[in-house]
């Protein structure tokens, strides 16, 4: 899938669901989609996963299931959540059966695809620019590491994918 798609899908995913504040509370999002979400301890290579089987051989209480590692601070588990979500979005078949993992490291085309959807609705463009304003009129000037600090808080993402988002939008 080119990258210019998973945008588009990512933009018309944010509408459909009227995501129109934030944090985005992604558990909702999922819940939505009839996903359920889990915290275990997970392996440390291994972020989460997500797995839609139509038997429900798992032995949880859906047969669509997010597991995010517990041992991640709650900020990670929550960018994980978003990650696993586009791979439904993004990547199961037809017959809605899907298994993809989050390792970490992981950099294929897949892995970029559902990092850039899950950016991307945790932090909607529209949401990052009213909160920077906010940011502006509080303060009346913000630099580059004020601006990342102020969207890792306000949006409930790390520091990390606040500033790779950020840059992404040309807004550092």
């Amino acid at each position: 899938m080119q990258i210019k798609d998973v945008k588009q899908k990512a933009l018309d995913y944010c509408k459909e669901k009227e995501i129109e504040n934030y944090p985005v509370n992604i558990v909702h999002l999922c819940n939505l989609e009839k996903i359920s979400v889990f915290e275990k301890y997970l392996p440390p290579e291994v972020s989460g996963f997500i797995v839609t089987d139509k038997k429900n051989v798992l032995n949880y209480d859906s047969n669509k299931v997010i597991v995010v590692n517990l041992s991640d601070s709650a900020r990670r588990r929550r960018f994980t959540i978003a990650h696993e979500l586009a791979h439904y979005i993004l990547h199961r078949n037809n017959e809605d059966e899907l298994f993809a993992h989050r390792d970490v490291g992981n950099n294929s085309n897949i892995e970029i695809e559902a990092n850039i959807f899950a950016s991307m609705i945790l932090m909607p463009e529209n949401l990052i620019e009213k909160s920077l304003d906010n940011l502006i009129e509080l303060q009346g000037y913000a630099d580059s590491f004020e601006k990342v600090n102020w969207i890792s808080s306000q949006f409930a993402v790390s520091p990390a994918a606040a500033e790779v988002r950020l840059s992404q939008l040309g807004l550092i």
